[in-house]
């Protein structure tokens, strides 16, 4: 690719948040948000995965962001909110906030001087074998600021042709996003399980161990 055209949508406000929901409760939220998360509407989007709570236990990790109507997604019986009643949350923040600030919160994660490890797997869907290998990775977190997170990549965006844009995958897929982070001055291969053979929740992501897809064409 040597030039890319860009067209900007005017989002000003969303409605969005973060609910966490505990750890052992994992495999009944991840199958409920299946098959809520395969009918959702395009104006729907889902991150979800582990993260350490406020007290530093996993969590499930559910965030969505409504981008359509806000007096659809600040509905009681709305989308938004019928994700925080998969079970008794740890937390549950949502509501209309700038979409900026959402972002804003994401670059919070990652400040200057912290040092990180990043990897990414495609899957069709977090299900059956692959939730358990990803409920075993969480529970060996070496830092209180790793995370595994997937993005979903649904609605519009799969009803392009293949050919008609340099993006080489266009079917309903999640991208794994596998995040170890560290302060600066810890030794890295305590957190990256390499070198001194230490386990790390990235080891547990290896290709061979995922149900990958290749793009077609």
């Amino acid at each position: 690719m040597t030039s890319a055209r860009i067209r900007l949508h005017p989002v000003p406000t969303v409605f969005s948040g973060t609910i966490l929901y505990p750890i052992d409760h994992s495999a009944g939220i991840l199958a409920d948000l299946g098959g809520i998360l395969q009918d959702s509407p395009d104006e729907l989007t889902v991150d979800v995965g582990f993260l350490p709570g406020p007290d530093g236990k996993p969590t499930v990790y559910v965030a969505p962001t409504w981008s359509g109507d806000p007096d659809v997604g600040n509905a009681e019986n709305g989308p938004v909110r019928t994700l925080a009643r998969l079970g008794t949350p740890v937390l549950a923040e949502v509501g209309p906030v700038a979409r900026s600030a959402t972002l804003a919160a994401t670059d919070a994660l990652f400040p200057p001087g912290r040092m990180g490890a990043i990897r990414t797997r495609t899957v069709q869907s977090v299900t059956g074998s692959i939730a358990t290998v990803l409920d075993r990775a969480v529970r060996e977190f070496t830092s209180p600021f790793s995370a595994i997170v997937w993005h979903q990549f649904q609605g519009a965006a799969t009803r392009p042709p293949l050919s008609s844009t340099a993006f080489g995958r266009r079917e309903p897929h999640l991208m794994v996003e596998l995040i170890s982070m560290w302060e600066n001055g810890e030794k890295q291969d305590h957190h990256t399980g390499s070198g001194d053979g230490r386990s790390s929740h990235l080891r547990w992501l290896e290709p061979e161990q995922m149900t990958t897809r290749r793009p077609k064409g």
